[in-house]
């Protein structure tokens, strides 16, 4: 079985447009809505790109991703960090805490999915 997308963001509606998208080119997904329960999410399913908000209650995306880098079974999982954040310190802070691509809100549809394809082909 394929693994699957994990798509974190604690906008409901904007999770479900990001997962709807990624569904309807064959991806499977599964969404959290906050750093903790991506954790859980992580501990339970076979995962193999993360999209990550930034700006979320408990554990921050940054947070989020900085656990996941040191943890030696997630080290290598991809992260795109999807968010509003858009300064050039916030960028830098996204990939210092270990993520691959960073993407600001509002994005493109198609320039999601070709990061997404880029780093996890279908």
């Amino acid at each position: 079985m394929a693994k699957k997308i994990l798509v974190v963001d604690d906008d409901d509606s904007l999770r479900k447009i990001v997962m709807h998208l990624l569904n309807k080119t064959g991806y499977a997904t599964v969404g959290a809505e906050n750093g903790n329960m991506a954790l859980d999410v992580l501990a339970k399913e076979d995962i193999g790109l993360l999209i990550l908000d930034v700006m979320m209650p408990g554990l921050s995306g940054y947070e989020l991703c900085e656990q996941i880098q040191d943890n030696k079974q997630y080290a290598n999982l991809p992260v795109i960090m999807l968010t509003g954040k858009t300064e050039l310190v916030d960028k830098f802070q996204g990939f210092m805490s270990g993520a691959i691509e960073y993407m600001t809100k509002p994005f493109k549809n198609q320039e999601l999915l070709e990061k997404v394809r880029e780093l996890y082909p279908c």
